[in-house]
């Protein structure tokens, strides 16, 4: 992943979480602890491009180190690459779902293809993807919830029971996060074609298909790279547009109350 696409998928990531804490963060009333650093310098993983937990003390965050995949476990005290049988060999691990301690999917790479596998709680088992593969964006999303997992990309597939559903998208649209509530109650954000003359593109899921909703009102050329469901009809979608006459990057956040969307961008300080 070049490292301009990272970043920009890290800070979207990070304004997304700015616009669910109060005006003066959580760790300010004291209900929450403070930040702290959990896994930097040398290690088992150079580049952390996904992370997942279903509890305090159980997680798991993937990427890559020296071109070859990673599965980081955490257990409430520190991070250690997952030994679990199972897991086959790719280039990078790109997004990871975990619904609970037995039911954890994580997608890949492996050089001119992809991987999808899931964890039981036992082992890793490799399972039939579908949909072709993006070189030109292969970090397609993943997010699983208790009965289903959705995947994007170029199309948005949904997988349950063995069988997997394709929705198709017009020409040129990415999806590049997806987000849900349940089976039925999931969202996705990406982008339609060209940067300039294009524009964000949000869907929802119903539980039969996807429909595509009003555009979020941010910022012409931004690209929506990550979206966060708070609760039913609460959404949040956030962004980048690249700066005038080469500055920096300029964040847009949007809010769906269930009516409509507002933008609700504020400052990164």
């Amino acid at each position: 992943m070049p490292a301009r696409r990272l970043l920009r998928t890290a800070a979207a990531a990070a304004l997304t979480l700015a616009a669910l804490v109060p005006a003066h963060g959580a760790g300010a009333a004291g209900t929450e602890p403070p930040w702290e650093v959990s896994l930097s310098g040398n290690g088992p993983v150079e580049s952390l491009l996904s992370v997942s937990s279903v509890r305090d003390d159980l997680a798991w965050a993937v990427g890559r180190k020296a071109q070859h995949g990673v599965i980081m476990r955490w257990d409430g005290r520190k991070w250690r690459a997952d030994t679990t049988p199972g897991l086959p060999r790719v280039g990078e691990w790109s997004s990871v779902s975990a619904v609970s301690a037995n039911d954890v999917w994580a997608y890949g790479l492996t050089g001119s293809g992809q991987a999808l596998v899931h964890y039981n709680g036992k082992r890793w088992t490799r399972v039939p993807t579908t949909g072709p593969f993006d070189d030109s964006w292969p970090e397609v999303p993943i997010k699983a919830v208790p009965g289903r997992l959705f995947k994007g990309g170029k199309s948005l597939y949904t997988y349950a029971n063995g069988v997997w559903k394709t929705f198709a998208l017009p020409r040129l649209v990415d999806i590049r996060d997806i987000d849900a509530l349940s089976a039925d109650d999931a969202y996705a954000t990406g982008m339609q074609y060209p940067v300039d003359g294009g524009h964000p593109v949000t869907y929802h899921w119903d539980g039969t298909t996807w429909t595509l909703m009003d555009t979020p009102p941010v910022r012409a050329g931004t690209e929506t790279d990550k979206i966060t469901v708070a609760s039913r009809g609460s959404v949040y979608v956030a962004g980048w547009a690249h700066g005038s006459h080469g500055g920096p990057p300029v964040p847009s956040v949007a809010h769906w109350n269930g009516i409509a969307w507002k933008d609700i961008t504020g400052s990164l300080a």
